[in-house]
């Protein structure tokens, strides 16, 4: 059953009602809600479905009962950052399931045309994080330099961090500075106005630093590239080569190169997708069947929950 709530409505005194008007065996959520602190005083078990990549720096101990994390790495930082005081389960996200099932039913040339591009043109998309923790000028002219590489048929995609705040860091007004006024033509900047997931479907190519969308790329048998300008590794649980993959790209020669290989060889492009699949099996726990592991999982608890309230 799915219900709206007013923006204006005291939600303590709905989700009051709700539990009191129904026989609650758990509540789920992607982030900490109100609705855990009701759960919490009657005993009822709480579950967070993790949205984000990485482990540290998600939630707060005793946030709730049980976390469901993507992977090995991630629940490792997970505990340490949580104290052990949820019980964190790597179990994998359904949500990207949805992604690579809801890509095939998307039409390129619809996205094309609302961007005001080509129908048939190619899009190379970069996912700013909108930190400068991980984002220098020597990327941004690394994007420059694909920029001036790729073909005239591909569009250069940046898709701005919605949250990034400006007065910290302004990934666009940065790029603006150092593209040329042609490059700039050539390059489409997008922050909340189009959908984020349509956007990773309908790109040849993902480019990002730490963002999730490498993850949801992947999951959308989308070749992803991981680069690192930084200068200093990146954390285990935001590093894919923690999963045995390779190091993140640090060379603006060698990103182009892969990029325009995927771009102009049909084989190049199988074969990176191959490839990522093993990286999918290793990050993203149980894809195929992680909705149903993370149901029968949610199940059990609340009914062993149940048995013992008994």
């Amino acid at each position: 059953m799915q219900i709206e709530v007013d923006n204006s409505a005291n939600l303590l005194d709905f989700f009051e009602k709700i539990f009191n008007n129904f026989d609650i065996k758990g509540a789920v959520s992607i982030v900490f809600t109100t609705a855990f602190e009701i759960a919490k005083e009657k005993n009822i078990p709480t579950f967070i479905l993790q949205h984000g990549i990485g482990g540290k720096g998600h939630g707060h101990p005793y946030v709730c009962d049980y976390w469901f994390t993507f992977d090995d790495v991630s629940k490792k930082s997970l505990d340490e950052w949580l104290d052990h005081t949820v019980n964190v389960l790597a179990v994998g996200s359904p949500r990207f399931e949805y992604l690579k099932d809801w890509r095939s039913r998307l039409n390129r040339e619809d996205f094309n045309r609302r961007l005001g591009i080509p129908v048939d043109a190619r899009d190379v998309t970069y996912i700013s994080v909108g930190s400068n923790r991980f984002e220098n000028k020597d990327l941004f002219l690394a994007l420059k330099e694909l920029r001036q590489k790729l073909p005239d048929d591909v569009k250069l995609i940046i898709k701005l961090h919605p949250r990034e705040n400006l007065k910290i860091s302004n990934a666009k007004k940065e790029i603006k500075e150092i593209f040329s006024t042609r490059e700039l033509k050539e390059t489409v900047f997008i922050r909340k106005e189009i959908d984020f997931y349509e956007i990773l479907a309908n790109s040849d190519v993902v480019i990002s630093t730490i963002s999730t969308g490498m993850l949801e790329s992947v999951a959308m048998d989308i070749p992803s590239l991981q680069i690192n300008f930084t200068g200093r590794p990146y954390p285990p649980n935001l590093n894919l080569s923690s999963f045995g993959w390779k190091e993140p790209i640090s060379d603006s020669e060698i990103m182009i190169n892969e990029v325009l290989a995927i771009l102009n060889d049909a084989k190049r492009r199988k074969e990176v997708i191959e490839k990522q699949r093993w990286l999918r099996d290793r990050v993203l726990k149980n894809f195929g069947r992680c909705g149903e592991v993370i149901a029968e999982t949610i199940v059990n608890i609340c009914e062993k929950d149940k048995e013992i309230r008994r």
